[in-house]
């Protein structure tokens, strides 16, 4: 295979996406024609085209406005909505097709002059980086150490020497490709970093020259991720800008194109800081990558690479070892100049060769090293201190004793309390500090790391952590949902659940699938705020097809805008216009947000703090707009818009009759709120924030994070590295992580396949809950009136209590009906229904209009021939009163001696809420029971803030009371009240609740619960009357009383009981053989039982009778109650009473 005059091949192989694929290489591209961008290209042809059908289409409903949803085409809002869903998952999957063709055409940025900038720029950007470390005074503070080299290898194309520096030895090689090596601290990283340097400098051969580009290997995982990926994943995230020639080139692909074209130079330092399970999986990417006579540079400590490094007939290299540093070296360092020192008795023993005592040949083979000469010289800076302990007999025993007894006085000196702090910050506990930088050193060693990046301090925490950024954004967006006041959602029916639970419930399932799938498409880089270039804003509006485009827009979004307002046009078809608008307008603002608010390359930061300052401004000033510039498929952004999208589209069809300026105020206000919460939640700021907390509270980081790192650089504990900070060594790195608690290492990327396991359920849910918002905003809800309070709380207690002796109400399950009555046994029965709701519209009419279609047909149904109904002036927009005879059958078919009485209904009409009310009252005239109606009328409408009361409105208490009517024949007069008696338990009390009960073919009345449904009797063939009385279902939910199941049978013997009818009357009774029967006389028998299924019973068997007008009348009588056992009087008090009324004295 030919080479070029570096050793490079033309031909290479193309890796995108984890994919091999073989691809040709030009050596030089004289014209590349992109058609995208071409004047009369195919894409600019299909805009204009698809421009002009949408403009056609628009004119057509500007000229037509009935067109859109003709009458008999209008399906319905709920079937629209369905409509728009369908439709807005079509447009989302032809997002995603988009999204593919515009990957594929993106390589068109692979031009060589794309190529030739970003490189250009990737230079600049990697000498002004490498030039600033190099001057870092912790390299050459107070001089270079000048580190000597051997070659172990010979390159059969090598020049011969001498070489004055390691780039002249690196250029005259033929392949390109060396590996340094070298024990721990003896400078290989700051020897390549020299040589980075100077290749820089020296670069003639314009932009073909490779760029040495120096990454760490510490944190590369070859298992999961191939080398040249990695680099160039590395180069994007520190280079951004280098890496993106021109907009909206991918950076990881720009760098990935220059290291295949071979304009990046691999400098991979640190192979033996590679965990040791990794190296071999290591050695073997690295082989197969630079397979082909790619040049590179490689560092390792010697051992590790030995037992990894392949034959070089397999891989070609040239390998060079670091010398030990002379004794005449460290002299030179340690005690330059003539004049005696404290370091000169130990400098003269150690260059003694005839000195072969143990502490000497330790201390020279420590110091041989450059990282242990300058930690002993700043260790040792203090006058006060002596150098010759390091000889003290005995007080090290091994080599590593004494290395880190030079770190730890070297710590100790850096944190001590009277080191002249040369930080403007400080004041920090020694003890503390050295335990927080530890805490850093740990967890740079875990996770194989050796930047200190602020805007990456949030990846090794819990991702419930990391995630709590975005909490308060989607707080602000629930509450305003909350304030919004949506009314139910479509799933209150089956879970009664609000529409802002379930958008809760949304975010916390969306905030799941995103720690289940991973977090960084999320979260933002470090921004910075830019200037639009006026070239740059010309060029764009420049272009006639963007004229071109923009003037149809304008135009067709301005007729479908004169096409929406016409008498007759649809409000469906506003609202679509309105979507459209802000669709459009939302595509617009996307470039011009990211033209503003741009990526920064950490590399040429100032320094850490800067970078974080100007993050912290991009944020203050344009983070709201986070939102808006996101990608189409950003769910966790869209989410904090779903607000304000649901108001616009609930606007335009279901709140029509609700929407206002109070509601777009707030919304647009929480949205604003919202978006600046969720733009600081996923800047790089905001996420350093959280974790400077969390860390911070659990006392692992100061709060004065960067105040710290700071002053750990001015002690020269760390040195800066572009925007981030590093330890001085790797070494010292280590010996801090010694006396951390051990961190764990952040886990790796799921598998794909697991992600997808995982994200399918939570996925599913999650669009479950996205359909029902989405048909939330088709449903019509009410209004003006949004809700009414539950019935029984516009009913005073005042006004029951003028009423009744004993009022006692019972609301319905939803709430929207009331019933009250009298609860006092020996008063007239005074029986209330109250009915309060609000209709909403049904898609054409609004929800007034509907209301008072309601209100036609209550009053269609009040008006019956033998009553009268009547409008009634001044009472709500719009209302009746109607008054009708109320016969006791129909209520109460089971009793006899139940007085007819008139009832009164009023209904009422206050836009779209409606009021229905009846009343019926016993013994009372037509006249009173209208005018007590119509006065409860009001006043609920005035409780309900639908109607304010009128000057001299009526009150209850001034309707004159009726007088007592007769009480012959009625319940009252069959009733004798004479003093309870008691089979067992309890009987009632004189004024206890309950209800005088009269039953058709039953000769007494008795005592119990009123709120019973007694049907009409079963009339046997020998005339026995049977009943069956159930508790009503609502009273029950209510509390008024238990479930209750009382059974009555009653034969009429005539003036005596034969003892056929008597046998034939028992054997009839259910369960008779089985009931405990307890026998008071001959006449009478009585059972109480606690154990049948669970529930108390209690029965009574008696004949009895009387006489009157000396004829005699015999009965025969069965009676049992079924209660739950905790609530046995209930059952006991009504046979009691029956007992008591039976017995005849």
């Amino acid at each position: 295979m030919e080479r070029d005059g570096r050793g490079r091949s033309p031909q290479e192989q193309g890796i995108w996406g984890g994919t091999q694929e073989n691809v040709v290489f030009a050596r030089d591209i004289r014209h590349v024609e992109i058609h995208e961008h071409g004047r009369g290209s195919a894409v600019q042809g299909r805009s204009l085209w698809r421009a002009a059908v949408v403009a056609g289409v628009l004119a057509l409903f500007f000229l037509r406005p009935e067109l859109p949803l003709h009458a008999r085409w209008d399906p319905g809002p709920v079937v629209a909505g369905w409509v728009l869903l369908a439709g807005a998952a079509a447009v989302e999957g032809a997002v995603w097709i988009r999204k593919a063709a515009r990957r594929r055409r993106a390589r068109a940025w692979r031009t060589p002059k794309n190529l030739t900038r970003a490189v250009e720029a990737l230079a600049d950007s990697l000498f002004l980086r490498y030039d600033r470390d190099e001057r870092l005074p912790q390299i050459h503070d107070p001089r270079p150490i000048e580190v000597t080299w051997t070659t172990l290898t010979e390159d059969p194309g090598e020049a011969t020497g001498p070489y004055t520096s390691l780039a002249d030895h690196y250029t005259a090689l033929s392949a390109g490709r060396l590996v340094v090596l070298g024990g721990a601290g003896a400078g290989k990283s700051v020897l390549v970093l020299r040589l980075a340097h100077d290749l820089l400098r020296r670069r003639t051969d314009g932009p073909r020259e490779p760029v040495p580009a120096i990454v760490s290997l510490a944190s590369w995982d070859p298992r999961r991720q191939g080398l040249m990926g990695w680099v160039a994943r590395q180069l994007a995230d520190e280079y951004p800008e280098a890496c993106e020639p021109v907009p909206g080139a991918p950076p990881v692909d720009v760098a990935f194109a220059l290291i295949l074209d071979r304009r990046v130079l691999l400098v991979l330092d640190g192979f033996d800081e590679l965990p040791a399970e990794n190296r071999r999986a290591a050695m073997e990417q690295i082989t197969g990558t630079v397979r082909g006579g790619v040049p590179f540079i490689l560092t390792s400590r010697e051992p590790e690479y030995r037992e990894h490094a392949p034959e070089t007939t397999v891989f070609e290299r040239t390998e060079i070892t670091l010398s030990p540093l002379t004794a005449e070296t460290v002299r030179a360092y340690l005690s330059p100049g003539t004049a005696p020192t404290r370091w000169s008795p130990v400098l003269a023993r150690l260059a003694d060769e005839r000195d072969r005592a143990p502490e000497v040949r330790r201390l020279r083979r420590v110091l041989s090293v450059p990282l242990m000469v300058a930690l002993a010289r700043v260790a040792y800076a203090d006058p006060a201190t002596d150098p010759a302990e390091l000889l003290a007999p005995g007080r090290f025993h091994r080599a590593a004793d004494l290395e880190r007894y030079l770190y730890d006085v070297y710590l100790d000196v850096a944190y001590s309390r009277s080191h002249d702090i040369r930080a403007a910050y400080g004041g920090w506990d020694p003890v503390r500090a050295r335990a927080w930088a530890g805490f850093l050193a740990a967890r740079g060693k875990a996770e194989q790391r050796q930047d200190i990046a602020w805007w990456r301090l949030d990846e090794g925490l819990p991702g419930v952590v990391r995630l709590a950024g975005l909490l308060p954004a989607y707080a602000v967006s629930t509450a305003v949902l909350a304030l919004l006041d949506f009314g139910p959602a479509v799933w209150h029916d089956w879970l009664p659940v609000p529409l802002w639970a379930g958008f809760l419930l949304l975010c916390l399932l969306r905030l799941l699938l995103t720690g289940l799938i991973g977090m960084d498409g999320w979260s933002d880089p470090p921004r910075r705020l830019t200037r639009p270039v006026a070239a740059e804003i010309r060029t764009v509006l420049g272009r006639r097809r963007v004229r071109a485009v923009a003037a149809i827009t304008v135009l067709a979004v301005g007729g479908g805008w004169a096409a929406a307002y016409p008498p007759g046009s649809s409000r469906l078809w506003r609202w679509t216009m309105g979507l459209l608008t802000v669709y459009i307008l939302w595509r617009c603002a996307i470039p011009a947000v990211r033209s503003v608010v741009r990526p920064s390359d950490p590399a040429l930061a100032p320094s850490p703090a800067a970078l974080l300052r100007a993050d912290r401004r991009s944020v203050l000033a344009l983070g709201w707009l986070r939102p808006v510039r996101a990608k189409v498929d950003d769910t966790p952004a869209a989410l904090v818009l779903l607000p304000l999208v649901l108001l616009f589209g609930w606007g335009g069809l279901g709140g029509r009759d609700i929407v206002g300026t109070r509601e777009w105020v707030l919304a647009g206000a929480g949205t604003l709120l919202s978006g600046v919460l969720y733009g600081h939640g996923v800047s790089a700021w905001g996420r350093f924030t959280v974790a400077r907390a969390y860390l911070a509270l659990t006392g692992r980081l100061p709060w004065r994070l960067m105040a710290f790192l700071e002053d750990a650089h001015a002690r020269g504990v760390l040195r800066q590295s572009g925007a981030a900070y590093r330890f001085r060594h790797i070494e010292l790195r280590d010996r801090l992580a010694q006396d951390a608690p051990s961190v764990p290492a952040r886990p790796g990327r799921r598998p794909a396949w697991l992600r997808t396991a995982m994200a399918v359920p939570v996925g599913g849910a999650t669009l479950a809950v996205l359909l029902g918002v989405g048909v939330q905003m088709v449903l019509e809800s009410p209004g003006p009136v949004r809700h009414l309070p539950p019935a029984c709380q516009l009913l005073a207690h005042a006004d029951l209590d003028t009423l009744m002796t004993d009022p006692a109400t019972a609301p319905s399950a939803g709430g929207r009906m009331c019933a009250a009555g009298e609860q006092f046994p020996f008063a007239r029965n005074t029986q209330l229904e109250l009915r309060a709701w609000v209709e909403a519209s049904d898609g054409v009419d609004s929800g007034p209009a509907e209301a008072g279609l309601v209100l036609d047909r209550l009053k269609s149904t009040t008006d019956t021939p033998d009553g009268t109904v009547r409008t009634v002036a001044g009472l709500g927009d719009a209302g009746f009163l109607a008054v009708q005879p109320r016969p006791a059958v129909v209520d109460h078919p089971a009793e006899q001696g139940y007085t007819d009485s008139w009832m009164a209904s009023v209904g009422v009409r206050v836009g779209n809420a409606l009021v229905f009310l009846t009343y019926r009252e016993e013994f009372a005239s037509r006249e009173r029971v209208a005018e007590v109606a119509e006065v409860l009328a009001r006043t609920v409408l005035r409780r309900a803030d639908l109607d304010p009361a009128p000057p001299g409105e009526r009150r209850l208490s001034a309707i004159p009371r009726p007088t007592p009517a007769s009480v012959d024949g009625t319940r009252f007069d069959t009733y004798a009240r004479r003093p309870a008696r008691s089979l067992t338990g309890a009987t009632y009390g004189p004024d206890e609740r309950s209800y005088l009960w009269h039953l058709v073919s039953v000769p007494f009345a008795f005592r119990a619960p009123k709120h019973l449904d007694c049907g009409e009797a079963d009339l046997a063939s020998d005339g026995t009357a049977s009943y069956t009385c159930t508790s009503w279902p609502e009273n029950v939910r209510a509390g008024h009383l238990p479930e209750l199941r009382v059974s009555i049978r009653s034969h009429y013997c005539g003036a005596s009981c034969s003892p056929k009818e008597t046998d034939a009357f028992r054997r009839a009774i259910p369960d008779e053989a089985t009931t405990p029967w307890r026998k008071v006389d001959d006449a009478t028998s009585y059972a109480a039982q606690d154990d049948v299924a669970g529930r108390y019973r209690m029965s009574l068997y008696r004949q009895w009778g009387w006489t009157a007008e000396s004829r005699s009348h015999a009965f025969l009588l069965w009676a049992r109650v079924d209660a739950p056992k905790s609530a046995e009087e209930w059952a006991q008090q009504p046979i009691n009473d029956i007992f008591t009324q039976t017995t005849i004295d």
